[in-house]
């Protein structure tokens, strides 16, 4: 039996695709003022132009995570996100017909209309969608067979989601069946079951937590799963990377030259010393190079030795609190990207001291050297910066899930998500 999760999302998306083509609609009717227009072969011409951006729209969307369920768990992360791709989708439609001169139609406000309606009912169909998960009572039922310790994260975090129902016995035929067992013994538990629940899904308890949490137990990591889950990546994907960071870092570098005479004051004003910032890190199979930064700190800040993150650093001076707030200290890592040091995506890169304090105290820490560090990640954008072992131990169990599901749709995602915690 399919995942009641998934077809929600299908339901999901099938109201946002026609959501699209009412906005589309709509926003031709007001423009013209006469709703005698839509009938008409014009609009059939701006339907069959828009379908093509339409796609793109719903692919960010994806990216974005518009399709979790429940719709509306986080309304601030929904609402930054919405401001996001409200704000691409305008980019993405104003090119995609400026770099058409044979349409017949240049609808500029017709396009700014049509994604004020489409912003409007994205968020007014997720909230009819979270009434009808209330009302109807949709969702997914889950037993849990057997005592696993991570449980014990597992449980507390399933009582505060909407879209999961926990069973007391198994009579009460479960869609899901969390397992307690090893992978090996999996196989076996599922020849005997009973034929009652045949139609049930069983996952063990430690690919659960990775789909609940979006991260991987390092309790749990040994050898044998280590060469399971990590493949080196085709040509086209690392290709493909590349060509992105080269194209990217170009334009990141041109908005470098703009704001560079800005910042550069900003610092000469604000604190004696040098106006950029480089440190040894390491990179891809612990290559250590120069990443650079516009620097933040007092001069000579590092003398004693790279430090962890605190909050309230008497070493960062009040210019370099707005860049650190703004980010634009990271600018000058565009350099470090063209050079091929680091990626867009990645994991961040480590100071050489703590790195190595980190491969000492932390099973398999240097895994996460196989891949080139990135100036943003799927670790950056779920968890602080490390402050302490501990906290490297758990971004590493989020770096563990980047190098597992790595692709370069979700290198796209991370970069839109990144963006939305910009805002």
């Amino acid at each position: 039996m399919k995942s009641k999760t998934k077809l929600l999302k299908l339901a999901l998306f099938l109201g946002d695709f026609l959501l699209m083509y009412f906005s589309i609609l709509l926003a031709l009717a007001v423009r013209y003022n006469d709703f005698s227009f839509l009938p008409g072969s014009q609009t059939k011409i701006f339907l069959f132009y828009f379908s093509f951006i339409q796609l793109i729209w719903i692919f960010i969307l994806y990216l974005l995570d518009f399709y979790e369920i429940p719709p509306l768990r986080n309304l601030t992360k929904f609402f930054s996100h919405l401001v996001i791709f409200l704000s691409l989708a305008f980019i993405i439609g104003g090119i995609y017909f400026y770099f058409q001169p044979k349409a017949v139609i240049t609808p500029k406000t017709i396009l700014l209309i049509d994604i004020l309606f489409l912003g409007i009912f994205l968020y007014l169909w997720r909230l009819f969608f979270s009434f009808l998960l209330e009302v109807f009572h949709f969702k997914e039922k889950i037993f849990f067979f057997g005592d696993h310790p991570l449980l014990k994260e597992i449980y507390p975090e399933v009582l505060v989601r909407k879209e999961y129902e926990i069973l007391d016995n198994l009579e009460e035929k479960p869609d899901l069946i969390i397992l307690s067992f090893s992978r090996e013994n999996k196989k076996e538990f599922e020849r005997e079951i009973p034929k009652l629940l045949l139609n049930s899904r069983y996952l063990t308890a430690e690919e659960f937590y990775e789909i609940i949490f979006r991260k991987i137990s390092l309790d749990y990591v040994d050898q044998d799963w280590l060469l399971k889950n990590f493949k080196n990546k085709g040509a086209i994907y690392v290709i493909a990377k590349r060509l992105f960071d080269i194209t990217f870092s170009f334009l990141g570098l041109f908005l470098m030259i703009i704001l560079f005479p800005f910042i550069a004051l900003g610092i000469k004003l604000t604190s004696p010393g040098p106006i950029f910032y480089k440190q040894k890190r390491i990179g891809r199979n612990g290559k250590v190079f120069s990443l650079y930064k516009f620097r933040t700190m007092i001069k000579d800040a590092d003398k004693k030795g790279p430090h962890w993150t605190v909050k309230n650093d008497s070493r960062i001076t009040k210019f370099g609190k707005f860049l650190r707030r703004t980010h634009l200290d990271e600018i000058p890592q565009f350099f470090n990207i063209l050079k091929g040091d680091i990626s867009f995506v990645g994991f961040r890169p480590e100071a050489a001291e703590l790195s190595e304090k980190y491969r000492k105290e932390i099973p398999f820490y240097e895994i996460r050297h196989i891949v080139k560090p990135g100036l943003t990640g799927w670790a950056q954008i779920n968890y602080k910066a490390s402050a302490s072992v501990e906290e490297a131990k758990e971004k590493l169990e989020y770096e563990l899930y980047y190098l597992k599901h790595r692709s370069f749709i979700l290198d796209l995602g991370i970069i839109l998500k990144t963006i939305g915690h910009l805002f």
